[in-house]
């Protein structure tokens, strides 16, 4: 009996000593299988931190060039506009040189009209219904009214004219300029523009009823 006993004591001491180190192999084996798939997630996490910051770097290069190509165009199209302000400002002041001839020609024109009125009339100042200052008066008015004309023509073009239009039309006409000195050395007279002459005007007939305050 003893010994039977002494056998199954000793055949469960080999199982337990055979059973044991596989449990913890086991054991052991599943906790590496454990750190392994975790170190396997933290390396898959640390190739896309690495991707995603490789891509967010070539945005950020991305971003700067395109900044520093937005900020090439700012310079040149602030360049080009002060350019086109300088060639309006320049048109500007040549419509306005060309404007302040227009009035000496109507200025000379209206001499030119009374020195005809009074070499055409020479008893005109004696004239009980109309004197001298009346003439000039009403030569005065008519100037005004060119005047005027003139300057609605201009503020005219100056709102609906475009700077290319501007500098063809009007600024190649400009007192100076080549295309009016080709346009008048193309016209049929024979010596160069002058300012019209007592002679050079047509007749005028001064009313006969019109007050000297007129």
């Amino acid at each position: 009996m003893e010994s039977t006993l002494t056998w199954i004591f000793a055949l469960v001491m080999t199982s337990l000593a055979l059973a044991v180190p596989i449990f913890l192999q086991r054991r052991a084996d599943a906790k590496i299988r454990a750190l392994m798939d975790d170190r396997s997630r933290i390396l898959d996490r640390e190739r896309e931190l690495a991707s995603r910051f490789l891509a967010e770097q070539e945005a950020h290069a991305a971003a700067r060039a395109q900044l520093a190509a937005n900020e090439e165009d700012r310079g040149q199209l602030l360049a080009e506009l002060d350019h086109r302000h300088r060639r309006i400002a320049d048109a500007l002041t040549r419509i306005a040189s060309a404007v302040e001839h227009q009035e000496s020609e109507l200025e000379r024109y209206a001499q030119a009209g009374a020195e005809s009125i009074l070499s055409r009339f020479p008893d005109l100042p004696n004239h009980p219904e109309r004197g001298l200052g009346g003439t000039l008066g009403a030569l005065m008015t008519v100037q005004s009214y060119c005047n005027a004309a003139l300057l609605r023509q201009i503020r005219h073009a100056e709102e609906t004219m475009t700077e290319e239009e501007l500098l063809v039309n009007v600024i190649p006409f400009a007192p100076g300029s080549g295309r009016r000195a080709a346009a008048e050395s193309d016209a049929p007279a024979s010596g160069p523009p002058s300012s019209p002459t007592a002679g050079s005007l047509p007749a005028f007939t001064p009313p006969v009823s019109t007050p000297a305050s007129a």
